[in-house]
């Protein structure tokens, strides 16, 4: 049985909470906080995953994303072209890269709008908008973009 599963369903059985490295009995935690912690748990993890899979998107070539991307993976597109924006030496893809991170921005995903922030911030692709880069950046940061913080 993979941990997680054996932690959580440890929270409402009660059962080898000693395994678990846990000095309280289980059993004497009220259900709501059972409940309450298991699910504060699963975000925990939820939002780990996510960091972890941008942080490996990013370790990727810009042709390796620009294919993934080409495949309909949003957040591969969207690092692309912060990636491209990023890059000095990559003016000719700021047109595709500034269209493509104004495209997912339009749909509130938080690594599109932070590669539009950037797109702002350095004037490539658009005009430079210093402004308008931190307004996007706030809204990627609150749509938990850790880039973005």
């Amino acid at each position: 049985m993979p941990r997680g599963i054996f932690l959580s369903s440890t929270l409402f059985t009660g059962k080898a909470a000693h395994l678990a490295g846990c000095p309280l009995p289980i059993k004497k935690i009220p259900l709501y906080l059972r409940f309450f912690l298991l699910t504060l748990l699963c975000c925990l993890l939820a939002v780990g995953c996510a960091q972890q899979q941008r942080s490996r998107l990013r370790t990727l070539s810009p042709e390796e994303l620009s294919s993934r991307a080409q495949k309909g993976d949003d957040r591969a597109k969207a690092v692309w072209a912060a990636a491209i924006l990023e890059n000095p030496n990559a003016s000719a893809e700021y047109p595709a890269a500034f269209a493509a991170a104004k495209e997912l921005a339009a749909e509130d995903h938080p690594d599109g709008l932070y590669a539009l922030a950037l797109a702002y911030l350095y004037g490539r692709g658009a005009k430079e908008d210093c402004p308008e880069a931190l307004t996007l950046l706030n809204r990627s940061a609150a749509a938990g973009n850790p880039w973005a913080d």
